[in-house]
């Protein structure tokens, strides 16, 4: 189970990690250029999210969910819920973009406002 949610864990914080990127900028090696984030990794983080929320990348069969079980206490076991697992990780991931999304509206409009 350990080696599983290890798992899982990185595969939400890899999603997480490259929604940050969705409409905000890369900068060089140097710090000397910045470029906009290219609509086609935009695309594949759009993809990834979508992915982590209805591929099969967090589903379990019952038998597998049998399995996902947690220290509870010192001697005790707590079978983990793959469906709360998921619906955390699903909503984390929405919320990442949404909050990339918003915070480049602003810096948008904020860059308009000073020009204009």
């Amino acid at each position: 189970s350990r080696r599983i949610m290890s798992l899982l864990r990185s595969y939400v914080r890899n999603v997480s990690v490259g929604t940050r990127y969705v409409g905000g900028s890369f900068l060089d090696a140097k710090r000397l250029k910045v470029m906009p984030c290219p609509v086609d990794l935009a695309k594949a983080a759009i993809r990834a999210i979508v992915d982590l929320c209805v591929g099969e990348g967090l589903r379990f069969s019952a038998r597998e969910q049998s399995y996902l079980l947690q220290g509870n206490g010192p001697y005790g076991l707590r079978q983990l819920s793959a469906v709360r697992i998921h619906k955390a990780a699903a909503r984390s991931s929405i919320n990442d973009l949404y909050m990339s999304l918003h915070s480049s509206e602003n810096q948008r409009a904020a860059a308009a406002g000073s020009n204009g």
